[in-house]
C-alpha cells in the first residue's frame, strides 16, 4: 500500500509542474535588493544568492528562458521586514520590482494566466480562444523565502496556497522532522501533494499538516501542489503550486 501511494504521488508530481508552466520562481540578489526570477535555472548557484548575498553576475548563466517575473503577474506579496513588521501588498497596489535585501522573509504569489493544451502544443490562452482544446487551467505559483526566524512565520502570510513552518526551522538539525502546514485562504488543505527537494513525501492530513525529515545542509526546498476543478468556458481547473525555501548551515 505504501508503495502504491508513493507511486501515485510520483506520478502526480510529474504531471502537475509540467501542466502549470514548466517554470520555477527564485529570488536573486541585485545591487538594489532582491529580484524575483522565473525560468528553468533553479538549480544554478544564483538560486541561492538571495540568502548568501551574491549577485546574478556572480552565478552561472541561467539561460535565455529566465527573466525577472513581470510585476503585472503578481497576485499578492507579503514581506516580513527586518524590524519584525508584516507588509502585505495586494492587487490594486503597486508591486515593486525590487524587494528589500534585509527582509526576514518574503512570500509572493504570481499567475502566468490561463493555459490550454492542444494537439499542437500548449498555448497561453483560454480554451474558448484556441482551436481543438484538450484541457485548460489557470496557473498560480507561490514562493516563500525564509532568511531569519520570527514567531510570526508560524502563521500563513497570504491567502493563496502556502507552506508554513510550525517550528523554528532555522534551528533544526539534519535528521530532524519539520512539521509544516499547507493552507489556502488561511485554512488547512487536505490532500495536498508535498515534496522535499523535488521528491514526493506524502499528502497532507485532515489538519493540513505533514512532517518532513530534513536530510542535508544547504538549501532546503519544500513544495506543495493542489488541483482545484473549476469547469467553465475558459478553464477546467486551477493548478496551484507553492514552494518554501530556507537554508541550513
Amino acid at each position: 500500500m505504501r508503495h502504491r501511494i508513493f507511486s501515485l504521488l510520483a506520478g502526480l508530481m510529474l504531471v502537475l509542474p509540467a501542466f502549470a508552466t514548466g517554470h520555477e520562481l527564485w529570488f536573486e540578489s541585485a545591487d538594489e535588493g532582491l529580484v524575483l526570477w522565473r525560468g528553468h535555472g533553479h538549480e544554478a548557484a544564483g538560486h541561492d544568492s538571495a540568502q548568501h548575498g551574491s549577485s546574478k553576475g556572480d552565478s552561472p548563466e541561467h539561460g535565455d528562458t529566465n527573466a525577472p517575473c513581470p510585476v503585472e503577474e503578481f497576485l499578492q506579496a507579503t514581506v516580513l521586514e527586518s524590524g519584525g513588521s508584516l507588509r502585505i501588498i495586494s492587487p490594486g497596489e503597486i508591486f515593486p520590482s525590487i524587494w528589500p535585501s534585509d527582509a526576514q522573509a518574503l512570500a509572493v504569489t504570481v499567475s502566468s494566466g490561463i493555459w490550454t493544451k492542444t494537439p499542437l502544443g500548449t498555448i497561453n490562452k483560454p480554451r474558448n480562444r484556441v482551436e481543438s482544446p484538450l484541457t485548460s487551467w489557470r496557473s498560480i505559483e507561490g514562493l516563500k523565502l525564509i532568511r531569519s526566524w520570527d514567531p510570526a512565520l508560524a502563521l500563513p502570510m497570504g491567502n493563496y496556497l502556502e507552506i508554513t513552518p510550525l517550528d523554528n526551522l532555522l534551528n533544526m538539525k539534519i535528521g530532524a522532522k519539520l512539521k509544516v502546514l499547507v493552507s489556502r485562504h488561511g485554512e488547512p488543505v487536505v490532500g495536498a501533494v508535498v515534496t522535499y527537494d523535488g521528491n514526493p513525501r506524502g499528502m497532507t492530513g485532515p489538519d493540513g499538516r505533514i512532517n518532513i525529515r530534513l536530510k542535508s545542509n544547504g538549501r532546503q526546498t519544500i513544495g506543495a501542489s493542489l488541483t482545484i476543478p473549476l469547469p467553465d468556458e475558459e478553464i477546467d481547473e486551477i493548478i496551484s503550486t507553492a514552494r518554501m525555501e530556507f537554508f541550513l548551515e
